[in-house]
């Protein structure tokens, strides 16, 4: 072999072992995505990996335009901690138990807010109390909640008054889903004087988590707060999502239902209820939902499609006819004929004046419908109007001739003369 054909082979050979040391550099790679609490992707999270069980080990990215960002992990079965990172958003902190060897993606919501940092010193005669409040408020933004918890306790010990640290310790208890303590502490924050939204957010959420409804509903009932109360709607919203795309479509009906009882103009929550309602089979509630929709934004095509089947389902006229009206301008034929069926089954059942103003409406859509001239000629007719009957006969002369209602037209029309 020449010395330059011996060469290439060793360069090759080391272009193979330099390859396999890279790629053993690591074994799993998380390729992941960060969403505000509407589901648009955030631009400029850093997100910063760690673990406990590796000395020295860390890695960072920091999210492009569509949130996008990669984090590589360099061992298996070991926890890694993230922390998600924005400013004007609360910091996230994420634990993985990384199992798989390759690569997997996961998506995580920031929500808008401020730390416990965020806001006025805490006023105490106490200086123990406001240190241990400070190392507290340390371990919390570095996800420490043992820790955390350790130090807003001993901060309450020296100064049993001091609301901060008590709304502070339900924040931690809520993270550890220590649920009760977390209501409890936040219940004495506010009993204290505490005008932060985010004790009055902390009671209703550690009781909403314990499940009881009576407890959390009169929580819900001081929640003034609107932005805080559309946030928390929101997440709600998101955790609906993640149920119904895990399939829990019972899970996700209720959370969706949740979030509109904190927020009633969220739109998206109204629709997901529709949605996850239809695949329950809960007729009723999906013609409700969708009724909430289409009054908040009327003409929404998902919510006018939801609440006609909705309606068609459960048989009732009153709403479908309605229904139908909005459905003109999304399937027109299939609408125009509804109505005019449902006119007829108000004729048929004698009911006059209602079958007047279907016909009415439906001629307003349709003003060459033949059979609602002929029906609403009759209804005139029968209701002791005839010279609002005549016009609508005259009509069905024009456009149904040859036919039965075209004589019955004729000889009414005479009988006026």
């Amino acid at each position: 072999m020449s010395c330059m054909k011996r060469l290439i082979a060793t360069l090759f050979v080391l272009i193979l072992a330099c390859s396999s040391v890279m790629a053993a550099t690591w074994v799993g790679r998380l390729t992941g995505k960060v969403l505000d609490p509407e589901g648009n992707p955030l631009e400029g999270v850093t997100i910063t990996a760690t673990s406990p069980d590796i000395e020295d080990y860390g890695d960072s990215d920091t999210t492009d335009k569509r949130g996008r960002f990669r984090v590589e992990f360099p061992r298996q079965a070991v926890a890694y901690k993230l922390v998600f990172q924005k400013e004007g958003f609360q910091t996230y902190y994420h634990w993985l138990d990384w199992k798989i060897s390759g690569t997997a993606s996961e998506s995580f919501t920031l929500h808008p807010g401020e730390s416990l940092a965020g806001g006025p010193p805490p006023a105490s005669l106490s200086n123990d109390a406001i240190q241990a409040f400070n190392d507290g408020v340390k371990a919390y933004e570095e996800g420490d909640w043992e820790e955390a918890g350790k130090q807003f306790a001993l901060s309450i010990e020296h100064d049993g008054k001091l609301h901060q640290a008590w709304t502070a310790l339900a924040m931690v208890r809520q993270n550890q889903e220590r649920f009760q303590e977390a209501a409890e502490a936040a219940e004495t924050a506010i009993r204290l004087g505490s005008g932060d939204p985010l004790a009055f957010r902390t009671r209703w959420e550690g009781y909403r988590s314990l499940g009881d409804d009576a407890k959390a509903a009169q929580a819900l009932e001081s929640f003034q707060d609107a932005t805080l109360r559309t946030d928390e709607a929101k997440k709600l919203q998101n955790q609906a999502i993640d149920l119904r795309d895990d399939g829990d479509m019972e899970g996700a009906f209720g959370a969706f239902r949740e979030a509109t009882s904190l927020d009633p103009t969220l739109k998206s929550a109204w629709l997901g209820i529709a949605t996850s309602g239809l695949e329950l089979g809960r007729t009723a509630d999906v013609a409700d939902a969708a009724e909430a929709l289409l009054a908040l934004d009327p003409g929404n095509e998902h919510g006018v499609r939801l609440r006609y089947n909705a309606c068609l389902e459960l048989g009732d006229e009153a709403r479908l006819f309605d229904a139908m009206i909005e459905l003109v301008p999304f399937e027109p034929e299939a609408a125009k004929k509804g109505m005019l069926s449902v006119a007829f089954g108000s004729y048929d059942k004698g009911e006059m004046e209602l079958a007047e103003s279907r016909f009415e409406k439906l001629l307003e859509f349709d003003p060459d419908q033949p059979l609602a001239h002929y029906y609403q000629g009759l209804v005139k007719m029968n209701t002791g109007t005839p010279a609002e009957a005549k016009p609508h006969l005259e009509r069905v002369l024009q456009l149904m001739p040859d036919t039965r209602e075209w004589s019955v037209a004729s000889e009414l029309l005479k009988a006026m003369e």
